[in-house]
C-alpha cells in the first residue's frame, strides 16, 4: 500500500511538472512576435476613366509585427517604428493596415498632380495617347523584410524603388534594428564615442575586396586605387546610419551616390563581431 501511495504521488508530481512546463512553453509562445507581410499590386491610369492614358504601377510588400492583442504595447510601438522606417513623419499611432491605404493613396494622388496638367496640354496641341512619352508612366515599388538578427535584435530592410521619368530609376534602402522592445538602435547606442575611424579602418578592407569583385580586377589596393573607379571621390569613408546588427557581424550600407557612382550601385559590407567587438558598447 505504501509502495502504491508513494508511485501514486510521484506521478502526480510528474504530470504537474509537464503541465507546469507546458505552460511556460504557451507563455513564451505568446510573447515571441510574429510577423506578418500587407501587399499591393495595382495599376492605375492618369485619366481613370481612360484606359488608353499613361498609367502608375504600384507594387509594395511591407513586412510588420502581428498583433496578439489589440492592446498589444509592443507591436503597436514596434509597427510604428516600421512604420517611420518606410516614410519618414509618419504619424506614430498609424497602424499598418491605414499606412498602407495611406500609401497607395499617396502615390496616386502624386502621380496625378504631377502630370494631369501637361496630359491636358499635350492633348490639345494634337498628341494621341500613344504618341505621349514613355516618362508619363511612372512606376513604383517599396519593399521591406523583417529578420532576427543579433540577440533580442529585428533587422528591418526596406528598399525604394521609384521610376517618374529621368535618365534611369533611383532606388535606395533603409535600415534599422529594432530591439523586441520596440526601441530603435542607433550608431550612437551600438559604437563606443570615439571609435569611427577605427570602424571605417575596418570597412574600407570589405570595400577594397567588394570593389575590386564588382569591377573584376584585384589591383585595387588604397584609397587611391578605388578613387580610380570613382568611388570616395567626392566623400570619404564615414560610418553609415544603416548598418544590421546581423547574428555573424556587422552589415554596413552605402546606397547609390553615398560613396559611389550611381552605376556600381549600392555597397553592402559585412565585419564580422571578433573584428569589431573592441569598438562596441557591451549590452
Amino acid at each position: 500500500m505504501k509502495k502504491s501511495n508513494e508511485l501514486f504521488l510521484k506521478t502526480m508530481g510528474l504530470a504537474s511538472a509537464l503541465m507546469l512546463f507546458q505552460g511556460c512553453t504557451e507563455q513564451k509562445a505568446e510573447q515571441a512576435l510574429g510577423t506578418e507581410t500587407l501587399t499591393c499590386d495595382t495599376t492605375v491610369f492618369l485619366k481613370d476613366d481612360v484606359k488608353s492614358s499613361p498609367s502608375c504601377k504600384i507594387n509594395y510588400s511591407l513586412a510588420f509585427f502581428k498583433m496578439r492583442q489589440a492592446t498589444d504595447s509592443i507591436a503597436l510601438k514596434s509597427n510604428a517604428q516600421l512604420i517611420r522606417a518606410i516614410e519618414e513623419g509618419m504619424p506614430a499611432t498609424q497602424n499598418p493596415q491605414e499606412f498602407v491605404q495611406h500609401l497607395k493613396d499617396t502615390l496616386i494622388t502624386n502621380y496625378r498632380q504631377d502630370l494631369e496638367d501637361l496630359y491636358e496640354y499635350d492633348l490639345r496641341n494634337g498628341l494621341k495617347d500613344h504618341e505621349l512619352p514613355g516618362w508619363y508612366n511612372y512606376e513604383y515599388g517599396i519593399n521591406s523584410t523583417l529578420t532576427e538578427g543579433k540577440d533580442h535584435v529585428w533587422n528591418y530592410k526596406v528598399s525604394h524603388f521609384a521610376y517618374t521619368g529621368g535618365a534611369h530609376p533611383n532606388s535606395y534602402q533603409k535600415w534599422i534594428n529594432l530591439t523586441d522592445q520596440g526601441e530603435v538602435l542607433t550608431k550612437e547606442q551600438v559604437f563606443l564615442p570615439n571609435t569611427e575611424a577605427a570602424v571605417c579602418e575596418l570597412i574600407l578592407k570589405e570595400l577594397i575586396r567588394t570593389a575590386g569583385e564588382r569591377v573584376e580586377t584585384d589591383t585595387i589596393t588604397s584609397i587611391e586605387g578605388l578613387q580610380e573607379y570613382g568611388i570616395l571621390q567626392m566623400n570619404g569613408l564615414y560610418l553609415p546610419d544603416n548598418f544590421l546588427l546581423e547574428k555573424e557581424g556587422i552589415r554596413f550600407l552605402y546606397n547609390p551616390y553615398d560613396i559611389a557612382p550611381y552605376a556600381l550601385g549600392d555597397f553592402e559590407l559585412l565585419v564580422p563581431y571578433q573584428e569589431l567587438n573592441t569598438y562596441l558598447i557591451k549590452h
